[in-house]
């Protein structure tokens, strides 16, 4: 990545044409690459009631992932989107395992390569009890790990549940995802690219 691209002046370039920053940040695909603009929006005290925050196609690393697991506005954010940024679960450990999430109720984390254990991890932590939408499109998920999260205790209020992209369901997995959509009618989940019956 260029230097022009962690330069943090362009962060603050990018982000002071954001009105309402103080509330929702939508900053996808904003060139601002790398865990210097995370360090900026997590240091940055106008920031500090942030709901939404949505970093898609910014590349926050590692290093940026634990930057926003320490985040003053974390236990208070509804909406997170760090899809398409090349997580694995190397990269996003500290930021689920550490963060605060308390109010979160749509999380994304699609087309990053995290495989099951982002999805077994986010199943079995009751501080994700909040979550209403759960977007892990295209990350490497089996029916392991969506068989962990049909049947999670702790994922009860999920009302949207994005597993396209994934592998095919097995015939266990498809007869958990019936039982589960009988016991949540309101649940609507993607899988194959298309909402499952």
């Amino acid at each position: 990545m260029s230097e022009k691209q962690h330069d943090p002046r362009l962060v603050r370039r990018i982000v002071s044409r954001h009105e309402d920053f103080n509330k929702t940040l939508d900053l996808p695909a904003a060139n601002i690459y790398g865990p210097y603009g995370v360090k900026f929006v997590v240091e940055d005290e106008r920031f500090k009631n942030l709901k939404v925050l949505r970093l898609s196609w910014t590349k926050p690393s590692e290093w940026g992932c634990q930057l926003l697991s320490r985040a003053a506005f974390l236990p208070g954010l509804e909406e997170l989107d760090l899809s398409h940024n090349e997580l694995g679960w190397h990269e996003l450990w500290h930021l689920i395992e550490e963060g605060d999430f308390r109010s979160l109720r749509k999380l994304d984390l699609g087309h990053n390569p995290t495989g099951d254990i982002a999805g077994l991890h986010i199943a079995n932590d009751p501080k994700f009890g909040t979550l209403e939408e759960l977007h892990l499109p295209g990350c490497g998920i089996t029916s392991r790990a969506m068989e962990g999260i049909l049947t999670s205790p702790h994922l009860k209020n999920l009302r949207e549940l994005d597993l396209g992209w994934n592998e095919s369901l097995t015939e266990i997995g498809k007869a958990l995802l019936r039982e589960r959509l009988k016991r949540s009618p309101g649940l609507r989940v993607y899988v194959d690219e298309e909402e499952a019956p």
